[in-house]
């Protein structure tokens, strides 16, 4: 697998796993659907879209120019992930949204089945710019450029730049990025018109006049069986000061020190956990819970055999004897981190051991010095601990007794005034 498909592939997913979904369930332009739709609600609860609607609102004309525009460039994105990222037919078409591509003729060309295209630049004067955009919106000729517009930051940036230039003018041109196509028919300058006919390809360089050139291109098809060719030049020439959407993208991963990205993420992490908070214990205390239920309905194990009867009163302790102790500590109390240390290097039985706190300026620093001074698998307590054990401050521990019940003691590490009573709650 390519540098750029990992990359790329990272990137995408960076994205949709806000949420996390069976590759079975749904594709992954789904998942990042539904993670930016989710993020639309959640800006419209905060309020932070208010006022902006009444300016974002299109007619359906834009609408008709932004799909189209949107149309093709998921094409660009299945043959860029195909030639340049290394994913299969098959994996581009879904992740550019197409869903599975059942054969390989169903597979367009660079022209995307037009007999006739433009390929233009906006370094082009403004005028022959919309020019060609007459042309496209009067013969339906779809209009491609080779790259973002210049000066702008992304896709979205160039279609507000191109779409207010055709609006301004009262104009409702096809028009696309397609470097394919300029890639394919090594086009330097502009403009171009090509013709494509039963496997014979003709390219007009400055003209615009695409019924001119249909009909200089069909008499050329007659007298050569040529795949490829080439029709004299009939005007001025421009330079293509759009980059190559390929290339652009390939720079821009490049740029991008992704061994920083992920040191980065990793840093954020404990700035955004949610940790379940607990007050340090200010005085001893010591609790009994009794976990005996009712069954609500027949219990099978994985034979299909019934442990439990619907009905039935069990104490799962008492059914199924073992040692288990919970601690619950704040890791930033030294007191604490001794007091279980202390414990563990006496305990006998299966036992967890869960935190309340970290120190969130050193993050996983903190984590790993807390694990390698304990040697211990740490875990995070779930909110539901508290709720379950009645569990309100901290040190805790929570014990099985042999009898079948759950003992909790908190405890007040005052040392001053606790000597000799570490052992008081085992």
């Amino acid at each position: 697998m390519s540098f750029f498909k990992k990359t790329l592939g990272t990137a995408i997913l960076i994205m949709a796993c806000t949420a996390v979904y069976s590759q079975t369930e749904k594709t992954v332009p789904k998942l990042v659907s539904d993670s930016i739709e989710n993020s639309l609600n959640k800006a419209k609860e905060k309020g932070w879209l208010d006022g902006v609607e009444e300016f974002s609102k299109i007619d359906e004309s834009q609408l008709e120019s932004i799909t189209k525009l949107t149309e093709k460039s998921r094409e660009l994105l299945r043959e860029s992930l195909e030639d340049d990222f290394d994913y299969s037919q098959n994996e581009a078409s879904l992740m550019a949204g197409f869903g599975e591509v059942k054969t390989e003729e169903e597979k367009g060309n660079v022209l995307y089945e037009n007999d006739t295209v433009i390929l233009i630049s906006m370094s082009m004067p403004e005028k022959l710019i919309l020019s060609a955009m007459r042309v496209s919106e009067n013969k339906g000729v779809p209009i491609y450029l080779n790259g973002m517009v210049k000066g702008t930051k992304n896709i979205t940036e160039s279609q507000k730049v191109i779409i207010t230039l055709a609006q301004e003018a009262g104009l409702k041109p096809k028009i696309a990025l397609n470097p394919l196509a300029f890639r394919e028919y090594d086009i330097s300058a502009v403009p171009v018109v090509i013709i494509q006919k039963e496997g014979q390809v003709a390219i007009k360089y400055g003209m615009l006049n695409v019924d001119y050139v249909y009909e200089e291109a069909i008499t050329k098809f007659s007298e050569s069986k040529e795949e490829v060719i080439h029709l004299a030049t009939s005007g001025k020439l421009y330079k293509i000061e759009e980059k190559d959407l390929i290339e652009e993208i390939k720079d821009r991963f490049n740029q991008k020190n992704w061994a920083n990205k992920k040191d980065e993420a990793i840093a954020r992490f404990w700035k955004h956990t949610k940790l379940n908070s607990l007050p340090n214990a200010t005085e001893d205390a010591a609790w009994y819970i009794d976990p005996t239920v009712r069954v609500t309905k027949d219990i099978r194990n994985a034979n299909g055999d019934i442990i439990a009867k619907a009905g039935e009163v069990k104490n799962p302790l008492k059914e199924f004897s073992m040692k288990m102790t919970y601690f619950i500590i704040n890791p930033t109390e030294e007191k604490q981190v001794q007091w279980v240390k202390d414990k563990l290097s006496t305990i006998t039985g299966q036992f967890q051991l869960m935190i309340t706190h970290i120190d969130r300026n050193k993050g996983w620093e903190h984590f790993s010095q807390l694990r390698k001074s304990l040697d211990v698998p740490i875990f995070v307590m779930p909110k539901e601990v508290p709720e379950r054990f009645g569990v309100k401050a901290v040190p805790t521990m929570v014990k099985t007794t042999t009898d079948g019940y759950l003992k909790v003691s908190q405890v007040n590490l005052d040392f001053d005034n606790h000597k000799g009573k570490n052992n008081e709650h085992d």
